[in-house]
């Protein structure tokens, strides 16, 4: 009994320090330098679809603003830094006002960036902490002077306006 009793203590004081860590961040905009606004390809008579990713850091995390861009730092993907995402969906034909609403699951993605060459970096960011809500990578080319990707959407995102469906992917052309 007496085993039981502090295996369920402990059990609740774990569970209580994972979520009062959770609570303790405090997510508030970068300088908007790796801000970017990707459109998805799209074919003939579809939904356009276009993904706003806004940069936030965790002003609790103790870290001053080198520490946060060290590689280490950034190649961590501990919860630092952060992408907001979010969509705004036109259907083609359709005379409804756009509107930006946040990609459910997405509003605090877990980013890690890497630098894959001297001129190429990739960042990849995950929803929902599992990638279920969508994942993917945004690659920046220095030399070329451009930001392209893709997102996954593994369970799709049935919530929006214009459904995406299940194990649906875009290619992303970023600015």
């Amino acid at each position: 009994m007496k085993f039981k009793f502090l295996s369920l203590i402990l059990a609740f004081a774990f569970t209580f320090a994972i979520n009062s860590e959770a609570l303790e961040r405090q997510y508030v905009s970068g300088d908007g330098g790796m801000d970017y606004t990707c459109q998805a390809d799209v074919g003939e008579n579809e939904v356009l679809n276009v993904f706003s990713f806004h940069l936030m850091y965790d002003a609790n995390s103790g870290k001053s603003g080198f520490d946060l861009i060290s590689d280490e730092n950034l190649k961590s993907g501990n919860g630092d830094l952060i992408y907001r995402v979010a969509i705004t969906q036109t259907a083609e034909g359709i005379p409804t006002e756009p509107r930006t609403l946040p990609l459910p699951g997405c509003q605090e993605s877990i980013i890690i960036v890497e630098q894959k060459s001297e001129t190429r970096f990739e960042t990849y960011f995950e929803c929902d902490a599992d990638g279920d809500a969508g994942y993917g990578t945004l690659v920046l080319d220095t030399t070329a002077l451009t930001i392209t990707g893709e997102i996954h959407f593994p369970e799709g995102q049935s919530q929006l306006p214009y459904p995406i469906q299940d194990n649906t992917t875009f290619q992303l052309t970023c600015q």
